[in-house]
């Protein structure tokens, strides 16, 4: 197996951990383990733990992007509906990372917290600010709107969401609580 499946392999392990059980209960030789890998395997592919985390978080930041971008593509939906879609799929997205993961990392590493969701939200943030651009331009939305502050504030709601105790007040539909942000969003745009 070349050196790029053997990263891959090991980025997907992690991945899997690191969601289920967060970064602070998960150890190196864990992941090496169920890799299939030895700890000095994966330390050659990531120096550290975090550099793990960060390849792990650039993993999940891609994965949304890619189901953001085929939405965008699909030619079938009118720009109101795009823009409900991609909003319902970033807050099931956050919810998916942030009930296990970025909780932990919140409560036990800190600066890891604000560094990966920094680059989550440059992630979505670029995503959604041409994704309300083109349904402005589309006359769907207000031309008044402003763009970056309405996507700054829907990213904060959506991770205030995602925090475990508001999704368990949700447990049977947790998706619920996404939609109805993104409704109350779209009638302010209109």
């Amino acid at each position: 197996m070349d050196d790029s499946a053997v990263r891959q392999e090991i980025v997907d392990t992690a991945k899997a951990y690191f969601l289920k059980y967060g970064y602070s209960r998960v150890s190196t030789a864990e992941i090496a383990d169920e890799a299939g890998r030895s700890k000095k395997t994966l330390y050659k592919h990531f120096p550290t733990k975090e550099a793990l985390l960060i390849a792990v978080v650039e993993r999940v930041n891609s994965t949304v992007e890619s189901e953001i971008v085929s939405l965008l593509a699909d030619a079938a939906l009118n720009a109101e509906e795009r823009v409900r879609q991609v909003l319902e799929r970033v807050g099931v997205h956050l919810v998916s990372v942030g009930l296990v993961l970025y909780d932990d990392l919140e409560s036990k590493e800190p600066s890891l917290y604000t560094q990966a969701r920094l680059q989550q939200r440059a992630v979505l943030a670029d995503l959604l600010k041409n994704l309300l651009r083109e349904a402005i331009t589309a006359k769907a939305f207000r031309p008044d709107i402003d763009v970056d502050s309405t996507i700054s504030t829907f990213l904060a709601s959506v991770e205030a969401l995602a925090k475990p105790a508001a999704v368990a007040s949700h447990a049977d539909d947790p998706t619920v609580l996404f939609r109805t942000l993104v409704s109350w969003l779209i009638a302010g745009l209109k």
